[in-house]
């Protein structure tokens, strides 16, 4: 066999490299070397083939980075890093290294399509750190890390399964030297501020590249962006990254920014530790959302069954219990809908015996509406069933309205109607206390030698007005 002449991809294609790959097709180029789609002759298993360039293959440092991806792949065992299965350099002077093979889609690709829901960017977030975290601590650092660089397989039913891949220019402990000082390294999008300067890296520089992908999959859009290389670096060195606008889809991962913010402080001191630190984070926002979600699925009950929706409430909450991110409407129709307890059921009583079925297919899914205060604190009720102290999420009813009373204590209430329609956010201004009712004044007889000084009796104290009284009162919320 003849070296290959051509720098790119197609030179390869139909030959067999090393006696037992047999190559089919390209798969990608980058700057080092051209990722073949191949066929092992003896065992029939499809792998993945990346060959140097040829075009690079005399020069001495880019051939020692090719040959540091691949040791650096070898140390890192874990499911979430491509695995390496063989290396080697041809008789005819082809260097390769063989990696499984991926299907699927990069993370790039999937922000592209905005087709990643808010549970599966969880799963995404923490798999990418699990195995960070594990490159890591096998001496590993990636320095490189980009949607592009992150693949989504399938796997035991996980259609968003996390590959980590193209660590062409890792950092390996215990590897000498191969890049100039102050040698810029990376993408510039998803550079850490310490890359942008040429300076040393460590852990903490992969998890700057971290926040900056857990922001775009989350918003959609970049923390800094520029058609100038060198105006982007300095966004990367100095700029504070802007706050996340979240869709109404993606509003329960607001509980991430906090973590994304960490991530991406200029300091790499200012940041996480390592990725286990970072993990912990994910689980303890994640377990707070989980909870908010269950007394979520409380509310929308109480909210459903008080507004008379009879069997659609229990099937709309019976199916909510599947799902981490909205209360969904899709009960199967073999299943009884069971109320939850502290759930007042009676109005709906007679439509659950009557139509159970029927009346569970028909369910749509809420609108919410987030209720705030000034001040906060306050209790929000819907026909006496508390759901909640302000900010409080609430379903909207499906059909007319219904008056929602929000009090705090020594304030008078505010009574409104909320209908089907509306804004998502709405913020109710409680008037100022009431003022505390004057006690009457004492008077005394004039004093003789025979009378005793006497008291006039103490009028009986006004009757406190009470919110059942005032809750007639009803208040436009929009117009304050």
């Amino acid at each position: 066999m003849s070296v290959i002449d051509e720098s790119a991809g197609p030179g390869l294609v139909g030959q067999l490299i090393a006696g037992r790959y047999q190559v089919e097709s390209v798969l990608g180029e980058g700057g080092m070397g051209v990722v073949y789609r191949a066929v092992h002759a003896a065992l029939g298993k499809t792998v993945a083939l990346k060959v140097l360039r040829n075009d690079m293959a005399h020069d001495e440092v880019v051939a020692q980075r090719f040959v540091q991806e691949a040791k650096a792949l070898s140390r890192i065992q874990h499911p979430h890093v491509v695995e390496v299965y063989d290396f080697g350099r041809t008789a005819e002077g082809v260097t390769y290294f063989v990696m499984e093979y991926l299907e699927g889609r990069s993370l790039r690709d999937a922000i592209r399509d905005d087709s990643l829901s808010p549970r599966d960017i969880r799963r995404i977030a923490k798999a990418i750190a699990e195995g960070l975290s594990a490159a890591h601590s096998a001496g590993v650092i990636h320095r490189d890390l980009k949607p592009e660089n992150i693949h989504l397989v399938r796997r035991d039913g996980d259609s968003s399964f996390v590959k980590i891949l193209d660590f062409g220019v890792a950092k390996v402990a215990g590897v000498s030297k191969l890049t100039r000082n102050g040698a810029i390294f990376g993408t510039p999008h998803y550079m850490s501020p310490e890359q942008a300067q040429g300076l040393a890296v460590d852990v903490r520089s992969d998890i700057y590249s971290y926040g900056i992908i857990l922001y775009e999959m989350i918003t959609g859009r970049l923390p800094f962006d520029s058609d100038s290389f060198v105006r982007l670096l300095s966004q990367q060195m100095f700029d504070a990254p802007p706050a996340m606008e979240l869709s109404p889809e993606m509003r329960d991962l607001g509980s991430l920014e906090p973590i994304v913010m960490k991530c991406l402080e200029k300091k790499s001191e200012d940041r996480y530790r390592g990725f286990d630190a970072v993990i912990e984070a994910l689980e303890r926002a994640e377990a707070k959302t989980s909870s908010r979600t269950v007394v979520m699925i409380a509310l929308a009950a109480g909210v459903l069954a008080a507004a008379g929706l009879g069997a659609a409430a229990w099937a709309l909450i019976g199916s909510s219990q599947s799902t981490a991110e909205t209360v969904r409407a899709a009960a199967p129709s073999s299943a009884e809908p069971t109320p939850a307890t502290p759930v007042r059921a009676e109005p709906a009583k007679a439509e659950i015996d009557e139509h159970p079925v029927q009346t569970a297919t028909a369910v749509r899914e809420p609108s919410m509406v987030t209720i705030e205060s000034d001040p906060p604190g306050a209790a929000v009720s819907l026909d006496g069933i508390v759901l909640g102290i302000t900010p409080v999420t609430v379903p909207r009813p499906y059909d007319g309205s219904k008056m929602l009373q929000v009090e705090l204590d020594g304030r008078p209430p505010k009574v409104f109607a909320l209908d089907s329609h509306g804004p998502d956010r709405l913020l109710v201004r409680l008037p100022s206390p009431r003022p505390r009712p004057t006690r009457p004044v004492t008077t005394t007889a004039p004093k003789t030698t025979t009378t005793p000084t006497t008291t006039a009796p103490k009028p009986a104290e006004p009757t406190p007005t009470t919110s059942r009284r005032m809750g007639r009162e009803v208040v436009d919320p929009w117009g304050e």
